[in-house]
């Protein structure tokens, strides 16, 4: 009996002393696929069971388990970047007596770099400020930057498609202005560059009427020729006395006469009061209110305003008040102290101002028309307090004046611009200038 109890033990040891050690191989360490994918294979020797992952699941395996040997594929998909990509597969076999494992090495090519814009079909850049979007798609990080101060959001990112905003900044030069859009990849030579022409701002559309228009000296945008805008519920008119009208035909500078002659409309605009080139109705400015419109839009398109005494005399220097005074202006004469009309046309502000009527009073019968060169309309506020002869018999308000651009001509001077006052019951005629 005890004999053969040393025989089972001498057997158990002897079977376990034979099982085998987990052994596996793969028939090469890696591969180096292109950027647009392929399959691998790779020869598994082994005498466990086994099995193969990747924590990348864009990784296919085939077959991804077994026992023994075995042919496995490996799908790697297009690599799309412009950079390397790189994943492991890690195969593991097992058996009684433990585990063994050996790991297959994938470093991918990167793709050609690449990267691609594209501007909206209608797009079409005025002069002024616009925001449109760009459509991106970049294969790698990547950055933009935009040339002559217009932006660009986001400024970066990495691999894929974005919708950029492009913020344009309004053209406040008299020539056009080229936007380069830059988009660069990072770490590769690739990038792409947009040109956008902006072109100069030289008219303004409104209400049907295409104005000429002008960057100055003083940095601001104006209208360079008059307007000839009709209100809404008023017509043009040739009577002196309609006052509540307030909007006149052209003065005919040759017979000083209004004349409804289309050219002479087109050249010269119409005239008008300040209650009609306000916009408000007839009795509206009174004492009380009258130096509430300074900067008014009033009959000018959105965004641009009836400019103001200072407006004016930043540009001719000379006003008949002791307070608005700028001998820096670009159209200053040192020599006259005046404005001078020649500089003026030599810049483009076109001083074509003929025809100014002069309405004394709301029940005047008649008026005169001055034979000077004429106004053009200002929105500040001068005075009222010239006495009873302001006042009606009620207490109303029968006279205020404000700044007006006044081009005219005197002995010392020569032809010459100021700022004087002119009565709010006057026609003359209007420019606008555009809001900063």
């Amino acid at each position: 009996m005890k004999k053969i109890f040393l025989l089972l033990t001498a057997g158990a040891l002897m079977l376990s002393s034979c099982k085998e050690e987990p052994m596996l191989t793969l028939s090469q360490a890696g591969a180096n696929p292109t950027a647009a994918g392929e399959v691998l294979t790779v020869d598994v020797t082994t005498n466990c069971e086994w099995k193969a992952t990747c924590s990348d699941n864009t990784i296919t395996i085939d077959p991804a388990s077994g026992t023994g040997n075995a042919t496995v594929s490996i799908t790697v998909p297009e690599n799309p970047v412009s950079a390397p990509k790189t994943y492991q597969v890690v195969f593991t076999g097992t058996n009684e007596t433990g585990m063994v494992s050996a790991n297959y090495d994938i470093n991918q090519l990167s793709a050609e770099a690449s990267v691609l814009t594209t501007l909206p079909e209608d797009v079409k850049l005025n002069g002024y400020a616009t925001t449109f979007t760009v459509k991106l798609t970049a294969n790698n990080d990547w950055s933009a930057t935009i040339s002559n101060g217009a932006t660009v959001e986001p400024a970066s990112g990495t691999y894929g498609e974005y919708d950029l905003t492009v913020s344009i900044p309004e053209n406040s030069t008299n020539a056009a202005v080229s936007h380069v859009l830059s988009i660069d990849l990072v770490g590769d030579s690739a990038s792409e560059e947009t040109t956008l022409e902006q072109p100069a701002i030289s008219t303004l559309d409104y209400a049907g009427v295409t104005y000429k228009v002008k960057w100055l000296a003083d940095g601001r945008l104006w209208m360079v020729e008059n307007l000839r805008y009709v209100p809404e519920g008023k017509n043009p008119s040739t009577d002196l006395t309609a006052i509540d009208n307030g909007v006149w035909f052209p003065v005919d500078s040759v017979n000083k006469v209004l004349s409804d002659n289309e050219e002479l409309i087109k050249k010269q605009g119409y005239l008008y009061n300040m209650e009609a080139a306000f916009g408000l109705k007839p009795g509206t400015i009174a004492a009380e209110t009258y130096a509430t419109y300074e900067g008014t839009q009033g009959i000018c398109p959105e965004g641009w305003h009836i400019p103001t005494v200072k407006e004016y005399v930043d540009l001719f220097g000379k006003s008949v008040h002791k307070d608005f005074k700028n001998e820096s202006a670009p159209f200053y004469d040192s020599e006259t102290q005046y404005g001078s009309i020649a500089k003026a046309n030599e810049a483009g502000w076109n001083v074509n101002w003929f025809g100014y009527i002069n309405v004394a009073t709301k029940t005047a019968t008649k008026g005169a028309i001055v034979n000077i060169i004429g106004y053009l309309m200002g929105s500040s506020a001068y005075t009222t307090e010239m006495g009873a002869k302001n006042l009606n018999d009620d207490g109303t308000l029968k006279n205020a004046q404000y700044f007006s651009a006044m081009a005219s001509t005197n002995k010392t001077a020569g032809p010459n611009l100021s700022a004087a006052y002119s009565s709010y019951r006057s026609g003359m005629a209007v420019r606008c200038v555009k809001n900063k």
